[in-house]
C-alpha cells in the first residue's frame, strides 16, 4: 500500500503546466491550464479548468501532441467572446524563450515590416 501511495506523489509531483489562460472579469478569476503528465513529453497531456476554486479536466490527450493546447486555445477564445479578458500567463516548460527580447536576438525586421 505505501508503495501505491509513493507512485501517486511522483505522479503528482512530476506533472509540469505548459500554459495558462488567466481570465478575469469583474474581479472574478478563472484560469485555464495545460498540464504534461510526463516531464519532458507533449503527450499525455490534459487541459484543466479552475473555477470559484474547484478544478475540472475538460479534455485529455494520450497520443495528439498539440491536442491539449489547442483546446485550451480555443476555451480562452469562448471566454473572451463571453466578456473574459484572457491573457497567457507564463509557464514553466517555455519561460527562457519568453524572456529573450528582439535586443536579445538581434533579428532584423522583415522587408516592409516598418511600414515603409
Amino acid at each position: 500500500m505505501k508503495y501505491a501511495l509513493f507512485a501517486v506523489a511522483i505522479t503528482l509531483t512530476s506533472a509540469a503546466t505548459a500554459e495558462t489562460y488567466v481570465c478575469t472579469n469583474g474581479g472574478m478569476e478563472r484560469s485555464i491550464s495545460v498540464v504534461y503528465l510526463e516531464p519532458g513529453q507533449a503527450v499525455p497531456c490534459e487541459v484543466q479548468y479552475t473555477k470559484d476554486g474547484e478544478s475540472r479536466i475538460l479534455w485529455r490527450a494520450q497520443n495528439e501532441s498539440g491536442y491539449c493546447e489547442s483546446q485550451a486555445r480555443a476555451f480562452a477564445d469562448k471566454q473572451s467572446s463571453w466578456g473574459w479578458a484572457c491573457e497567457l500567463s507564463g509557464s514553466e516548460s517555455t519561460s527562457n524563450a519568453q524572456d529573450t527580447t528582439a535586443e536579445d536576438t538581434e533579428i532584423e525586421p522583415a522587408e516592409g515590416a516598418d511600414g515603409q
